[in-house]
């Protein structure tokens, strides 16, 4: 039989009254099971509890399934509720890598600290500020050193002049910071 025949009889019928998000979650769910299928799931414009269900239909396939996802987004509590490890990149580059945990209790990369103080929740333990100097710089044309050394309060002058290599800091947290450990 093939994928598309598969995918058709897998559809719920027709007929039942299913509401447009259930439609699309069963579709989902059908999709990722179709061997070698592969595409973008853009959730932020779904209604905050339809993305939910989806996050959620993805995360409990991954796990059955053993799937592995390369997952892009700026919602930081929809990539904490996905993820195990997470890469933060900045100007094209990975700043900081680290399990799910350990980023988020203990960002090493001054934007790390300035992405995670931009969540608003009452129940996080306070963290020192990392003051944002400025916008960020043109990706067409960086700075020299580490790209974000014109936005942090921290920066030094070898910040300025050196490229810092993203290095294990400590159990499998990386850091491409020159002041990180």
């Amino acid at each position: 039989q093939s994928p598309a025949a598969s995918f058709r009889n897998r559809l719920p019928n027709p007929r039942a009254s299913l509401r447009n998000h259930d439609l699309e979650k069963r579709s989902i769910g059908s999709i990722i099971k179709l061997s070698g299928y592969r595409d973008e799931l853009h959730t932020s414009a779904l209604d905050v509890s339809v993305q939910a269900q989806i996050l959620n239909l993805m995360r409990r396939l991954q796990k059955e399934l053993g799937l592995t996802y390369l997952f892009i987004s700026h919602d930081l509590s929809v990539v904490r509720h996905m993820s195990d490890m997470i890469a933060v990149m900045y100007l094209g580059r990975i700043v900081e890598m680290a399990p799910v945990e350990a980023l988020f209790s203990q960002p090493l990369h001054p934007y790390s600290q300035l992405l995670l103080n931009t969540i608003p929740d009452i129940h996080a333990p306070k963290r020192d500020r990392c003051v944002d100097n400025g916008e960020p710089p043109s990706p067409l044309k960086p700075p020299a050193g580490c790209a974000f050394h014109p936005r942090c309060a921290l920066a030094t002058e070898a910040c300025r002049e050196t490229v810092p290599p993203l290095r294990p800091i400590s159990d499998g947290h990386q850091a491409a910071c020159l002041l990180a450990g």
